[in-house]
């Protein structure tokens, strides 16, 4: 299997030339299937692709057969950095994430229908909303919307982005409960009894958990993960209870200051419209 850097041309089929060191591009194509290629033939002589070119590896096809996703995407297979282990050992437990939590889903899609600001409007967010800390996007949606009930969600629900910039992680502070989040965002409800949600916080923004989220991104144009594949992702959890809250106690804080941080930004911003209305306003 191979990985390429460049195909050659763009999302929309037009070429891609490299560029040089100044910055001006040349007429040459932009694409390493040439030594994709050479690092093919010599496969096939004996040698191992990834000391020809590192962006090629082998993989079993047992592996592929025998996986839960039997997924043919070369980047669910690439080698990791990590030794992810599949088995309990004296330090650490394995479990899949879909056993320790009550639900992954993400609402289906419709079509929004935004208001005017009133007092009761839910304010919406998209993706790229959910690390912000402040509550006002500029759209609006009536409690009586379509599938509201599907959109909003609730504190300390785990929301990770699945189309687009896929893989950026969040949770929902208290400030934001009942806001309405976008289709493209994946929930999960964390299982209180069997997890903490900061552990899953800390765990889903970790290095490691990051470059397996990216294996199962799939999609020729846009980008996506699916909630199937995050369920199965096996999180490593100390079986040392000192660990386990060394890890957990710092990430609680930092939320709840987050939480506070949104509180005061939206007061002072408030505060601050309404003086600047008072004393410039044209109307």
């Amino acid at each position: 299997m191979a990985i390429p850097k460049w195909i050659g041309h763009d999302r929309r089929g037009n070429p891609v030339y490299k560029k040089s060191a100044d910055g001006r591009q040349s007429n040459e194509i932009l694409t390493d299937f040439p030594q994709l290629e050479n690092a093919f033939e010599k496969w096939k002589l004996g040698e191992n692709p990834s000391e020809i070119y590192p962006e090629c590896f082998i993989v079993s096809s047992k592996q592929i057969v025998n996986s839960e996703l039997q997924q043919l995407n070369a980047q669910f297979y690439k080698p990791s950095k990590y030794n992810i282990a599949t088995e309990t050992n004296d330090k650490w437990k394995f479990v899949k994430i879909e056993d320790v939590v009550k639900r992954i889903f993400y609402p289906t899609r419709f079509k929004r229908h935004y208001v005017d600001y009133f007092n009761g409007a839910i304010p919406f967010f998209g993706g790229s909303d959910i690390l912000q800390l402040f509550s006002w996007t500029g759209k609006w949606l009536s409690p009586n919307s379509p599938k509201i009930d599907e959109l909003t969600v609730e504190k300390d629900w785990l929301l990770i982005t699945r189309s687009g910039s896929t893989g950026i992680v969040s949770i929902v502070p208290q400030a934001w409960e009942e806001y309405a989040m976008s289709e493209h965002i994946i929930r999960i409800v964390p299982d209180e009894t069997k997890i903490s949600p900061y552990y899953l916080l800390g765990f889903l923004r970790s290095e490691y958990c990051q470059e397996i989220i990216s294996k199962g991104v799939f999609g020729s144009v846009i980008d996506e993960i699916d909630p199937s594949f995050i369920g199965k992702i096996k999180m490593p959890v100390p079986t040392s209870q000192k660990l386990y809250n060394q890890i957990i106690e710092p990430i609680q804080q930092a939320e709840h200051a987050r939480n506070e941080a949104i509180l005061m930004t939206d007061t002072s911003l408030k505060n601050l419209n309404t003086k600047l209305s008072e004393e410039f306003s044209t109307e």
